[in-house]
């Protein structure tokens, strides 16, 4: 009875294992595109997703894991590095587009789900497998931000030699690239041959502008062989895979160039794609610069210098403004004014001439006067030496008190001796302080002095007798 209860217990598990291994075979999984197509072969471009039908894992499990191992393997090591947990529907299906593999590397590979999640295949757990093949990346460049270049002339007061002619973005995709060579054209009515070198950088904060420590990464010098010439640039630099760096053409000048219009055109870059060795044409090509200008070298140079003759001023004179202290800048209009540069109104103006210019004010007050000239024609007054100013002291008159003819009379009626002679200094002196206003004034003052000098000396003749007199008196009593 034991044995017959012991077989049936081993056939009812016998049952159980084939109902389960019956349910694992029936349910299945597979791998799909993006487009949600079956199928099992990818490009490394390409991303995978995972579907599969209802009932999976015996309905048992709703929790599992999916393993992506190399084809063939026996040992569960995730090819991403560790497995996807997944929670099944309530039919116990993958969830509708599940990816399982954004970024694949081309081989042969299986997918595996771990029922429960144990680590370890089992033979009857849903399994499928696919391939991928390794597809070359793809490399695009477009116009970055526009530079707006429209003149340059030499100056040898401010050098500045390297122009920024064209920004490029430029990106790839699938895989890195290492950029190889870049073909430039000149174009414009400028002679190309002349112009320095032709240099490539990375724009490291996309500013458009040749910052310091931004990479070279290649150039040519000189610039071109011939006017109207194309360069093949060699470039050392490589693009990372779904990044957009972007790229600055320079020029750098030379201070004899011949003026006149100065632009590019980038015709082809390549590139050699770092997984698959293909080489690499970039799309989005050909990109036209914008056309230079370059301007006859600097010839107004120096720092001008304003002067204000007299400084200070008397309120109501005439103040002149001298310029000078420039060279080559003949005929160039130089503005007077009360404010800064930057401010429109003027006070007046001058054209210069054999280095220098003058121009009369009228100041009122005390100011700040400013001498402005565009020396380098580029319609600002902000570059080396086009500005000057001083400050202007302008005193205010003062009237004159003219003194009343009493006045002196009775000053001079209190004044004896050598005070006499005091008062009469200040009498002259206010006189001429008076300046002459009024010619009768003058001739009383006049007949005034010449009174208190015959008072004066009257005044002594009479002491001079009075002591001649005492010796007499005194004979003519001893007498007696």
């Amino acid at each position: 009875m034991k044995k017959e209860s012991r077989k049936y217990i081993f056939i009812l598990f016998l049952v159980l294992g084939i109902l389960i291994s019956v349910s694992f075979v029936h349910a299945s999984i597979d791998t799909k595109n993006s487009r949600g197509l079956t199928t099992t072969s990818f490009f490394t471009s390409d991303e995978v997703f995972l579907k599969s039908s209802t009932g999976l894992c015996n309905s048992i499990y709703q929790n599992i894991d999916v393993y992506i191992i190399k084809s063939g393997d026996e040992v569960l090591a995730d090819v991403r590095g560790k497995p996807e947990e997944l929670n099944l529907t309530s039919t116990y299906q993958i969830p509708a587009n599940t990816k399982i593999w954004a970024d694949p590397v081309a081989g042969d590979y299986d997918v595996i789900v771990d029922c429960d999640k144990n680590g370890a295949y089992h033979p009857l757990e849903p399994k499928t497998s696919f391939s991928v093949d390794f597809k070359k990346g793809s490399g695009n460049v477009s116009m970055g931000s526009e530079i707006k270049n429209n003149s340059w002339r030499y100056d040898a007061e401010n050098e500045i030699l390297m122009i920024e002619m064209l920004q490029l973005s430029i990106s790839a995709g699938g895989e890195d690239i290492g950029l190889a060579n870049i073909s430039i054209k000149a174009t414009g009515t400028g002679n190309d041959s002349q112009i320095s070198a032709l240099e490539v950088y990375v724009d490291t904060n996309n500013n458009g502008k040749l910052d310091e420590n931004e990479a070279l990464i290649g150039d040519s010098q000189p610039a071109y062989l011939q006017d109207n010439g194309e360069t093949n640039l060699n470039l050392d630099y490589t693009l990372l895979a779904d990044s957009g760096p972007k790229l600055l053409i320079v020029y750098t000048m030379n201070e004899d160039i011949e003026e006149g219009g100065f632009g590019l055109i980038v015709n082809s870059v390549y590139g050699i794609g770092k997984q698959s060795g293909e080489l690499i044409k970039f799309s989005g090509l050909p990109i036209n610069s914008n056309t230079l200008k370059v301007l006859p070298k600097q010839e107004c140079l120096g720092s001008l210098a304003l002067e204000l003759t007299p400084n200070p001023a008397e309120e109501g004179e005439s103040v002149l403004a001298k310029i000078s202290n420039l060279t080559g800048c003949d005929d160039k209009t130089v503005n007077i004014k009360t404010k800064p540069c930057i401010y429109p109104l003027d006070v007046g103006y001058c054209i210069l001439k054999e280095r220098k210019c003058e121009i009369e004010l009228k100041p009122t007050e005390n100011n700040e006067y400013y001498a402005c000239v565009d020396k380098n024609g580029d319609n600002d007054t902000l570059d080396f030496g086009e500005t000057s100013s001083i400050s202007l002291v302008v005193n205010s008159k003062t009237e004159k008190v003219t003194e009343e003819p009493g006045e002196f009379a009775n000053v001079t009626n209190q004044t004896q001796g050598e005070n006499a002679t005091a008062v009469t200094g200040d009498i002259i002196s206010q006189l001429f302080d008076s300046s002459f206003k009024n010619i009768f004034v003058l001739l009383e003052i006049t007949l005034l002095l010449i009174l208190v000098v015959l008072i004066i000396i009257s005044i002594r003749i009479k002491g001079n007798r009075q002591e001649r007199n005492k010796p007499e008196k005194k004979k003519s009593e001893g007498e007696e």
